[in-house]
């Protein structure tokens, strides 16, 4: 059994080997990316960020809050992984960040009118106003009760007023008895006639005068009106400094077989990991007819090959079988709580050193009930230590592994409904 484990030891110290001389090389080999600025990197922080599943869809939603000036696709990510799923870009969405700010305020309004009635003048004012003063603007709606029409102009105008009066003069035709004025108007013309005769002669018996007066008086006219109004409203300031964007993701779950590369989600051909961000051959494969001209050689070769791989496949499931090698993985299942059946919800890498996992209830959010199954070799592993489990940020429950229950598993549960109090303990099925 020593000799297995020290065989099996020398891959991977070998390929530890490989890899600490190609690293200092590649990483010379690198572009140096400029780092952003300590400011910008921190608007690259999400203010919200939320994982749920939507009609059947893992969606992640992040919500940043960033100057202006910044160029929104910086705060885009390539392909990533995250929880077990692989997000790419689905949307974004825009909107102004900054609340706009308001005030009264309004605007006299003159215009000529063309007489001094309100009627008359009224479809001369404009329906609205517009307002731009300093970076505020808005529409002013005039106010009725406002509206005033005063005389801008006046004329001075003349008019001449006249009267006639008859005075009778006696005997005589003497024109100095006619008055000269009469009611504050001169005397501007007259007429003397005989008022009778003596019976059976021309000669007069008496006299009488008809006169004429007038008189000129002077008044002003407005001839020029003005009409004033009051505008009033609402202007708005926008002091728009900060734009709003909501970066939609959507994802798919990464199977066994898949991994993420170069922010894509690639199935690893077999014979190959990936580590550190690149695509590794683990496994061993020779190119016999590159190396060997003579086909007998060639296939002791690969018969002595075929030899080692069989040892090594042997080495390999006695390990497996007396516990050296076994998944760290745990898989889980959610139980659906109308069918009462299990489905496969995550699994999680566990350290034997600190033995610890979260349960991502977003992936079955009204799941209360779940199963955890590990290997009979990490049970044997784990045997008598207490793994803890965390849900929605707090402990939920504490599992003492007990002995195994099964050959090749090992089978726990998790009941939420039961943590109101604190966590608990539960049970080996």
């Amino acid at each position: 059994m020593g000799t297995i484990r020290s065989r099996v030891a020398a891959v991977p110290l070998a390929a530890l080997m490989l890899l600490s001389a190609v690293t200092p090389a590649a990483a010379a080999n690198a572009e140096q990316t400029p780092q952003p600025t300590i400011s910008e990197a921190s608007y690259r922080i999400p203010t919200e960020s939320t994982q749920a599943i939507v009609n059947g869809e893992m969606v992640l939603v992040e919500v940043y809050e960033v100057p202006t000036s910044m160029d929104p696709n910086t705060l885009i990510k390539d392909g990533f992984e995250l929880r077990g799923y692989f997000f790419e870009l689905n949307s974004i969405i825009k909107e102004d960040c900054d609340a706009a700010q308001e005030k009264d305020v309004s605007m006299e309004y003159t215009t000529s009118a063309s007489s001094g009635e309100l009627s008359e003048n009224l479809g001369k004012l404009p329906e609205t106003m517009e307002y731009n003063e300093d970076g505020w603007h808005g529409t002013l709606y005039p106010v009725l009760s406002s509206v005033n029409i005063s005389v801008s102009d006046r004329s001075t105008r003349s008019k001449t007023n006249t009267t006639t009066q008859t005075f009778n003069l006696g005997d005589f035709n003497d024109p100095s008895a006619i008055p000269a004025t009469y009611n504050g108007m001169n005397r501007v013309s007259y007429e003397i006639n005989p008022s009778g005769y003596i019976d059976g002669s021309s000669i007069p018996s008496g006299y009488t005068a008809t006169a004429t007066y007038s008189s000129k008086s002077y008044y002003t006219v407005a001839t020029a009106w003005t009409m004033t109004a009051t505008y009033s409203g609402t202007a708005i300031y926008d002091d728009l400094t900060k734009f709003r964007y909501t970066i939609t993701y959507k994802g798919d779950e990464i199977q066994d077989g898949q991994a993420v590369l170069n922010n894509e989600l690639i199935t690893v051909p077999k014979g190959y990991e990936v580590i550190g961000g690149e695509l590794v051959k683990t496994g061993w494969s020779f190119d016999f007819g590159g190396f060997f001209g003579n086909a007998g050689i060639v296939i002791l070769v690969v018969a002595l090959l075929a030899l080692l791989a069989a040892g090594i496949i042997f080495g390999i499931l006695a390990g497996i079988k007396r516990g050296v090698f076994y998944s760290r993985k745990i898989a889980i299942e959610a139980q659906d709580d109308v069918s009462g059946e299990y489905e496969k919800m995550q699994k999680v890498r566990v350290n034997p050193k600190a033995p610890a996992f979260t349960l991502d209830t977003l992936r079955a959010p009204s799941a209360r009930h779940f199963r955890c199954e590990m290997s009979g070799g990490l049970a044997n592993k784990l045997r008598g230590k207490i793994i803890n489990v965390s849900a929605d940020g707090r402990v939920v429950t504490k599992h003492r592994v007990e002995p195994l229950n099964s050959k090749e598993k090992y089978i726990f549960a998790v009941d939420l409904e039961t943590v109101d109090s604190g966590p608990m303990d539960t049970f080996a099925l």
